[in-house]
């Protein structure tokens, strides 16, 4: 997947990189504030992007998600260091995919990251089959699973 890294702090933006690649996804551009965010996206057509709420020169990282998902109808993962109720309220407009709190642990961010895959439209990537813990038990009567784990009815 190409993501779209929007981070003002430097060791962040560094950290958020090693992350994608251990993930195996592309980083197709970064940013640090909402205008420079906005051209990235326009010209760097990524299938997501991870979005700090706070960037540099004052910008606003929920301003730059709402032009983005208007142009492009592209979604974010958010991040923040205040992942309090009115900062969640504010991006919900967004349509966000997740909204994580800083310090970000790898486990989430992937989780995150495979919730977008997973999500219809979502780059060239098509909706995959996915089996959880809660389908299984929800379903435990009437699941069986293919090699593959694709669902059988």
């Amino acid at each position: 997947m190409k993501v779209l890294i929007v981070e003002d702090d430097l060791l962040i933006g560094t950290y958020l990189q090693t992350l994608m690649a251990e993930f195996g996804h592309e980083v197709c551009a970064t940013a640090t504030s909402a205008g420079d965010a906005i051209r990235r996206a326009a010209a760097s057509h990524p299938d997501v992007t991870l979005m700090d709420i706070r960037l540099s020169d004052g910008s606003s990282g929920i301003d730059a998600a709402r032009e983005i998902h208007a142009r492009y109808r592209l979604r974010c993962i958010f991040l923040s260091g205040n992942p309090d109720e009115a900062t969640r309220a504010a991006v919900a407009a967004c349509e966000p995919i997740d909204f994580l709190a800083k310090p970000v642990m790898p486990f989430v961010l992937q989780r995150a990251l495979e919730k977008a895959e997973n999500l219809e439209g979502v780059g060239n990537h098509q909706q995959r089959p996915s089996v959880t813990s809660i389908d299984l038990l929800a379903n435990t009567r009437d699941l069986r699973l293919r090699p593959g784990g694709q669902k059988v009815r």
